[in-house]
């Protein structure tokens, strides 16, 4: 078995019950990928497997770690795990006689993991708690808050106060858009990007507008995409040039434009229904 410095505690530890009798095979993720343990009888010994993010092939990521296979409270074995592309399975044979451990132990079985290395695998979990406050980045926080927006900036400089209110909007979307502002891996999607709109217009961010327009302009119109007429009518309402262009552009014969009319957005929005009429102007 690997021997880890004692020293050097373990990035992730994670304890994985797997009830025999009911279910022999649980998923979870760790070390930001997926792990899949499976328990089985096989010629009258019970067996085991471990795999490790099986799906990617490369060889440039590894996860290296322990594993303690537990079947009561004072009985164990113990495992070295060492997973790569190409390697991202173990199987752990002949860890008890299916008479013994039929006899002698309920049908719970436990997998305690220890993940002490992890190479070539991004961290995904970067992430900044916005609902607490932190007085050691509480002023590079305000300092980027004012460079960014010009809203926050007139309030911080005018404002003799140390506590500001936000009238409307809710607090979790606020707290969505700051995650948005700030290095993070918060992910835009066609169900955020309107609100991440309204909140880069209402609090003057340009930084956030652009991502949103990049992120409309590179949606290529998959099965969880912002459709045709909303994403002009998201261009029109909040001036993004770059996508009106990249939408006109787009279009190859009136077909393309039809589905404009059956919009329900357009029938109460003066200035999306002058748009609409341009579009089609183009085609007639």
């Amino acid at each position: 078995m690997q021997k880890f410095d004692e020293i050097m505690p373990p990035v992730e530890s994670h304890v994985i019950p797997i009830y025999f009798n009911t279910n022999r095979q649980k998923k979870v993720k760790i070390g930001e990928v997926l792990w899949n343990f499976k328990c089985f009888h096989r010629n009258g010994w019970l067996h085991a497997t471990i795999q490790c993010n099986s799906t990617d092939r490369s060889p440039f990521w590894s996860i290296s770690g322990t594993c303690r296979v537990s079947f009561g409270e004072y009985d164990s074995q113990n495992y070295s795990l060492h997973f790569t592309g190409g390697k991202s399975s173990l199987k752990l044979k002949n860890l008890k006689k299916s008479s013994i451990f039929e006899e002698n132990y309920s049908d719970l079985i436990k997998f305690h993991v220890d993940v002490y290395k992890v190479v070539g695998i991004w961290d995904k979990s970067t992430k900044i708690d916005f609902t607490k406050p932190k007085s050691d980045i509480f002023d590079a926080f305000l300092l980027v808050l004012r460079m960014y927006s010009k809203f926050f900036d007139r309030i911080f400089h005018s404002s003799e106060h140390t506590q500001i209110v936000l009238e409307g909007g809710k607090y979790e979307e606020i707290i969505e858009f700051l995650h948005f502002l700030y290095p993070t891996d918060a992910e835009m999607t066609s169900s955020n990007v309107e609100r991440l709109l309204n909140h880069s217009k209402r609090f003057d961010v340009e930084i956030v507008r652009n991502r949103c327009e990049n992120w409309l302009i590179s949606d290529h119109f998959g099965e969880k995409s912002i459709d045709f007429g909303l994403k002009l009518l998201l261009a029109e309402r909040f001036e993004l040039s770059r996508l009106l262009n990249e939408i006109l552009n787009s279009l190859e014969s009136l077909e393309d434009v039809r589905p404009l009319a059956v919009l329900s957005t357009f029938s109460s929005d003066d200035k999306a229904t002058s748009m609409k009429e341009q579009v089609e102007y183009r085609w007639r």
